[in-house]
C-alpha cells in the first residue's frame, strides 16, 4: 500500500487524503451523527407527550369527581378490600377497619398478584396506600405484608 501511495504525485496525495477524510466524515455523519439527533428529537418529544399526558391524568381526580353517597357505589372499604382480594385469591390474616381507613395483613401471599391487586384498587376504586410493610420471604415470589389504606 505504501508503495502504491509512493509512486503517487503530491497534488494526488492530497486529493486522495482529502477524499478519504472527506469519505470518513460524510459517513460518521450519516451513520453516527445524524441518527443520534433523530433519536434525541424523538425522545424529547416523547416525554413532551408522557409529560402533558401526566398532568392530565393527575387532573382527572377533580375532574371526574367521587361518587356521592347516594350513587351506585355504597359498598364500605372493608368489603371493597375484601372482595377484591378475595377474587385475586389473596388470603388476608387480618383486617381492621377504622374511619376511613383500613388495616390489612398477609402472612404468605404472591408478590406479582399483590400489587395487580393494589392497581386495581387505586384504578377502579380510589383507594390508597397511606403505608405498606412488604417483607420478602424465603420462597420465591412470596412475602408478607402489612397495609394501611384510605378510601375515597
Amino acid at each position: 500500500m505504501t508503495a502504491w501511495w509512493r509512486t503517487k504525485s503530491t497534488r494526488d496525495q492530497w486529493l486522495l487524503a482529502s477524499a478519504v477524510g472527506l469519505l470518513v466524515v460524510v459517513t460518521w455523519w450519516t451513520l453516527v451523527w445524524s441518527p443520534l439527533q433523530t433519536a434525541r428529537a424523538d425522545t424529547i418529544t416523547r416525554i413532551a407527550r408522557i409529560e402533558s399526558a401526566r398532568s392530565t391524568l393527575s387532573a382527572l381526580p377533580v375532574e371526574i369527581g367521587l361518587p356521592s353517597a347516594g350513587g351506585v357505589h355504597t359498598s364500605s372499604l372493608r368489603e371493597i378490600v375484601s372482595a377484591t382480594a378475595s377474587a385475586r385469591k389473596l388470603p388476608i390474616q387480618r383486617i381492621e377497619q377504622s374511619a376511613n381507613q383500613v388495616v390489612v395483613e398477609f402472612e404468605l401471599a404472591d408478590f406479582a398478584p399483590l400489587m395487580s391487586w393494589l392497581e386495581t384498587l387505586s384504578r377502579d376504586h380510589s383507594i390508597r396506600v397511606i403505608d405498606a410493610e412488604i417483607s420478602r420471604l424465603p420462597e420465591p415470589g412470596t412475602v408478607s405484608a402489612q397495609m394501611t389504606l384510605e378510601g375515597p
